[in-house]
């Protein structure tokens, strides 16, 4: 299962899209990560790297799915590959990996960061000066809480130049990095949490 989300709603979900339309690469190709020592399930690592994100497929998350979703359609193209690797002898790599885990996180990672951004928009557009860190999902191999951020709030406009990849934001509040293998999300203040259903 996926990250809870407490805002995905339409007008969150139309501000995912048009983040999506500020920049438009082709595909998003996560760093390749190595396993978590004592993991049952990672025999071998699985390189998300070799995971790319189709952007067509994040936004049709964006606007009508969610995290498993993205994920599911990481899976089909991973097995696809596989295939093809197979036919010209060299397909030994996905035999191997956790496919499933591999597709799982990265889709939950590159989901989330965009579900955040579409927050921040949406904050931002509804004159809403504060957005909360919260525990979207409970991580076993995950530190508990990487800066001690639940809990905390952090300015949208800031925030969202940080996940846009704008490196002249002087002392971010909150980092991209810790909302990667974290579980952690923000949300709108519970005072304005209702603002997302008008």
């Amino acid at each position: 299962m996926g990250l809870r989300y407490h805002n995905l709603c339409r007008r969150v979900r139309r501000c995912m899209t048009s983040e999506l339309d500020i920049e438009r690469p082709h595909e998003i190709t996560p760093e390749a990560v190595a396993p978590n020592e004592g993991s049952p399930e990672q025999e071998f690592a699985p390189q998300r790297g070799d995971l790319t994100v189709c952007v067509d497929d994040l936004r049709e998350a964006a606007a009508h799915h969610n995290d498993d979703w993205l994920a599911q359609r990481l899976i089909e193209e991973a097995v696809a590959l596989d295939r093809k690797r197979q036919k010209r002898g060299d397909g030994v790599y996905w035999r191997y990996v956790n496919i499933a885990y591999a597709a799982q996180t990265t889709a939950e990672n590159e989901f989330n960061k965009l579900y955040i951004r579409g927050v921040c928009r949406f904050a931002i557009e509804s004159g809403i000066d504060k957005v909360e860190v919260y525990r979207a999902k409970t991580l076993s191999a995950a530190p508990h809480d990487p800066a001690q951020l639940l809990g905390n709030t952090a300015d949208p406009e800031s925030l969202l130049s940080v996940l846009r990849g704008d490196k002249t934001v002087e002392d971010p509040p909150l980092k991209e990095a810790y909302f990667t293998d974290t579980g952690l999300s923000v949300r709108l203040p519970e005072n304005h949490a209702a603002d997302t259903s008008r």
